[in-house]
């Protein structure tokens, strides 16, 4: 049969990450997006962090697969750029998440801790479908990095009410 109304579209993919700070307790974690200034490392000397993908699929409305997320770093705070990560680089974070229609599909990583300051960059990796032709694609821009800080006081200082001379007593 001739299809009359012109081609066929093709099907595509792209995905989109946003690396996240986890808090909370084990089973009612809540997940935010980390500012573009970077996390501070918590007094324990770690911080928890997830990466979440949305995949948005064209072409058709019914579709699969699953998503596999990787962490590289640190680099140092001082490198003015960040080290993009890849599909070999850095470290593999969990088992890879299933996704499906209808579009777009919104998967988290398993959550994992970070215990040094530095810089950090996610890698995410959508398999596509062969069975309904959906090509592959993946998400390791500069917006997948963040920055991981030392640790910021809150320690309040106040000598007392009023002005105290050097070598006397507060």
């Amino acid at each position: 049969k001739d299809f009359v109304l012109g081609q066929f579209e093709a099907c595509g993919s792209t995905t989109t990450t946003t690396p996240k700070e986890v808090s909370g307790a084990v089973g009612s974690e809540t997940y935010s997006s980390i500012p573009a200034d970077g996390v501070s490392i918590g007094t324990d000397g770690s911080v928890r962090v997830a990466d979440e993908a949305s995949v948005v699929v064209t072409g058709t409305s019914t579709f699969g697969g699953s998503v596999s997320f990787r962490l590289c770093g640190p680099t140092p705070l001082s490198d003015a750029s960040y080290t993009l990560c890849t599909s070999s680089s850095g470290v593999a974070i969990g088992s890879a998440k299933a996704v499906s229609g209808p579009s777009p599909a919104v998967v988290r990583s398993d959550e994992t801790t970070v215990t040094s300051t530095g810089r950090y960059c996610w890698f995410a990796a959508y398999s596509g479908d062969t069975v309904n032709r959906v090509p592959g694609s993946t998400d390791n821009a500069v917006s997948e990095c963040f920055r991981v800080l030392p640790v910021r006081p809150t320690l309040d200082t106040d000598a007392g009410d009023g002005p105290v001379d050097f070598g006397n007593a507060v």
